[in-house]
């Protein structure tokens, strides 16, 4: 889904807007939405999600115009959000 969207200009990444529209559409991703997507699997400040509830996450975090797909990656790890500054 990710791939087959348009890129934003110079970049490997894509319209915010276009990933949640294209993600709300695909009925893959409707028929998985239910399914335990990240299980930390101990300490975590975010408990077990299913795929619909890091994708709600993921758009009520994100404040830029444009994503990639390595952040998209991070939102589905055992932490479950990108590393801030102090942690890098």
């Amino acid at each position: 889904m990710f791939d087959g969207l348009a890129r934003v200009p110079g970049k490997e990444a894509v319209y915010t807007i276009d990933f949640f529209i294209a993600t709300r559409k695909n009925p893959q991703l409707r028929s998985i939405s239910t399914a335990i997507a990240r299980d930390p699997e101990g300490y975590s400040r975010i408990p077990r999600e299913t795929f619909q509830q890091v994708f709600d996450r993921l758009e009520s975090e994100l404040q830029s115009k444009e994503i990639e797909w390595p952040l998209i990656v991070e939102y589905f790890t055992k932490r479950g959000r990108p590393l801030t500054k102090d942690e890098i």
